[in-house]
């Protein structure tokens, strides 16, 4: 692969002594040995199309991360909830750090405890525990969804088209003599 600076180097394709500023289109440069220097340098316009589209997927990339992070510390909730309840023979008083899991995951649509539900019975605590490991189990499995649907894919997308960018700039010369044979004929 050439380096970034040569090719940012695409000679000056206007007519000689001219004041135009417009840039000769392909098919007034003529085949000669001059002609292949003066083409556009389409493996540079298409490395920048290639740089913008893998930009795009790195926002998406974000996204999903930012996603399954939410999806884990949804998780991480559910398994600090599920350790601070104990079973026991009799009705439990709830600390003020049970209660304030069960709140903070209301606002991700887990609801464990009743609003007013400050004392909880062994079956309560069963029920209860029952619902988080069922709600944990949802949770990984939204995860994977996230991994394999998601972003697995966008990396195989994002892999295609920096092969695809390599072929081309590696390909570049033999490309450009293509398309000028294609116009001289």
């Amino acid at each position: 692969m050439e380096p970034l600076e040569t090719l940012t180097n695409v000679p000056d394709v206007r007519e000689p002594n001219s004041t135009d500023t417009q840039v000769a289109s392909p098919l007034d440069i003529k085949t000669n040995s001059v002609a292949k220097d003066t083409f556009p340098n389409l493996a540079w316009e298409i490395l920048q199309l290639g740089l913008k589209r893998e930009h795009d997927y790195h926002v998406q990339l974000n996204r999903h991360a930012e996603e399954g992070s939410n999806i884990q510390g949804q998780m991480r909730q559910l398994i600090d909830l599920n350790g601070k309840l104990t079973v026991g023979d009799k009705e439990v008083e709830l600390s003020d750090e049970i209660i304030s899991i069960a709140h903070d995951l209301e606002k991700y649509g887990i609801n464990l405890l009743q609003k007013s539900e400050k004392k909880i019975s062994p079956d309560r605590m069963n029920e209860i525990k029952a619902q988080i490991g069922s709600h944990s189990d949802r949770l990984k499995t939204e995860l994977q969804n996230i991994f394999s649907t998601k972003i697995q894919v966008t990396i195989n997308d994002m892999n295609s088209i920096m092969e695809s960018l390599r072929m081309i700039i590696k390909h570049d010369d033999r490309l450009k003599e293509h398309i000028i044979s294609k116009q001289t004929r």
